[in-house]
């Protein structure tokens, strides 16, 4: 701090002695943050008047994390924490610097956390996003168990509150149990305002999620299809698959955000499209409206969303092409226009194959159809996967936790030489055997891989 001062020469809070140190630390930010200090001073006498019933090595603690900012975001954020304090608020501290730490020069999001009365079980770590008008979303911890969550404030009027609430609602463990659906749980503040409670995720795919090869998307095809197909199965759809809507933990891939969803007979040729841009249907493009199965929607969207992380780009979106948020109306509004016109002019040159790697190149064809009654449904593409891409699937079982490739990978670096294999007991000869007999009659092991497995099973015969 020291350093700050004498990089600013003129700063006037040198002279008042009165002023507790990190007051004067705080002045030492910038020129914007000391003349909020001086305002407060000549107004007060004594700037602590308005902290004086808080720790002073809070306050240290509270300036020093501030003067990690810019000036002005600091002079900003100051003025605020003066004002809440000399209406009387009781200002949380050790909480405001965390979040002064997590929030560099975004001012704003301290507000909102300062701002948010969670749930008694939780405590506010820091702001993840602001999901356009509807939601606010946090990072939180659990007290009881002190595990990660993600808290999701409602905003607007009561009766969308109340329609998001439902929607959300329909991913909550009593309503939707499924291994890859996230469960949203539903806790009330002291006001009784309602909050979305879902645990922490380790990783949520973006549009430029690093999918590293057909093995992984294989997973994430058939993890998500799988999802899709328990929530069509209970007579939903979802509306809105996109990257961001998928979360990963550990080699599972998890469908999220469950606030467009709704029963399928709801989705009518009356209803305005909704969901992404980037994954939105080409019937809904064409004519603003769902088809006489609005299930497929999700279908193309999953497809759209996988070709995304194998292509770099969308089917009929350019490679880091700007999409208009709902923010901008007209905007969006003409590059609707314009996904249109690609969808009937310019399919076949956008809508291409090329770069899909075999495996999976017939089965995205089958996704991405024009025509949605082409499309399967998402308990035929669960199939598809499973039939067709079967070795490159991890099971969900603890005795057979591997992809059929990765035990053949595993075989292969970790079986002994034949004339050690020789000497194994006959019980542990015949698990291997029967794993080799498995492995065999998997689909999708290439003619090299086939003659491993074939030189495996010949070297326990020996």
């Amino acid at each position: 701090m020291k350093q700050r001062q004498e990089e600013q020469p003129n700063l006037r809070f040198k002279e008042y002695s009165s002023l507790p140190g990190w007051a004067h630390s705080l002045a030492a930010i910038g020129s914007d943050t000391e003349a909020v200090v001086y305002k407060c001073f000549e107004q007060q006498g004594i700037f602590r008047d308005a902290f004086a019933g808080y720790n002073a090595d809070d306050l240290k603690s509270l300036a020093q994390a501030l003067g990690k900012w810019k000036d002005h975001p600091a002079s900003q954020m100051l003025e605020i924490l003066i004002r809440e304090a000399e209406g009387g608020r009781t200002l949380n501290i050790p909480a405001l610097v965390r979040w002064t730490i997590l929030h560099s020069d975004d001012y704003e999001s301290v507000v909102d956390c300062m701002d948010l009365e969670p749930p008694s079980e939780v405590d506010i770590t820091r702001v993840l996003s602001r999901a356009g008008s509807q939601k606010l979303v946090f990072e939180a911890t659990w007290r009881l168990t002190q595990r990660r969550v993600v808290v999701k404030k409602l905003t607007g009027n009561p009766a969308s509150i109340a329609a998001i609430i439902g929607h959300e609602s329909y991913s909550h463990p009593l309503s939707m149990s499924h291994p890859n659906i996230i469960e949203t749980h539903l806790l009330r503040n002291a006001k009784g305002e309602v909050f979305l409670v879902e645990r922490w995720l380790p990783e949520v795919l973006y549009d430029a999620w690093p999918c590293s090869g057909v093995q992984q998307a294989a997973n994430l095809l058939y993890g998500i299809a799988d999802a899709v197909s328990f929530v069509h199965s209970q007579g939903k759809v979802h509306g809105d698959i996109k990257p961001d809507n998928i979360g990963k933990e550990d080699d599972r891939f998890i469908l999220l955000d469950f606030g467009i969803c709704r029963p399928a007979k709801e989705f009518t040729k009356d209803s305005t499209a909704t969901g992404s841009l980037r994954t939105r249907a080409p019937e809904l493009l064409l004519s603003d409206s769902y088809a006489n199965d609005p299930t497929k929607v999700d279908i193309w969207a999953l497809g759209a969303t996988v070709f995304n992380f194998l292509v770099g780009r969308f089917p009929l979106i350019e490679r880091d092409e700007r999409i208009p948020r709902i923010s901008q109306p007209e905007e969006r509004q003409i590059f609707e226009i314009e996904l249109a016109r690609r969808v009937r002019e310019e399919w076949q040159a956008r809508v291409v194959f090329n770069q899909i790697p075999d495996p999976l190149r017939n089965i995205l064809e089958r996704v991405l159809m024009l025509e949605p009654e082409k499309r399967p449904a998402a308990k035929e593409l669960k199939a598809l996967v499973e039939k067709d891409l079967s070795v490159f699937i991890a099971r969900e079982s603890t005795s057979e936790p591997f992809a059929p490739i990765d035990e053949l990978n595993q075989l292969l670096s970790y079986l002994p030489p034949a004339d050690i294999v020789s000497l194994m007991p006959a019980d542990e000869k015949t698990r291997f055997r029967n794993k080799i007999a498995r492995l065999k009659a998997t689909a999708g092991f290439d003619a090299t891989q086939l003659q491993s497995i074939e030189k495996i099973e010949s070297n326990l015969n020996v």
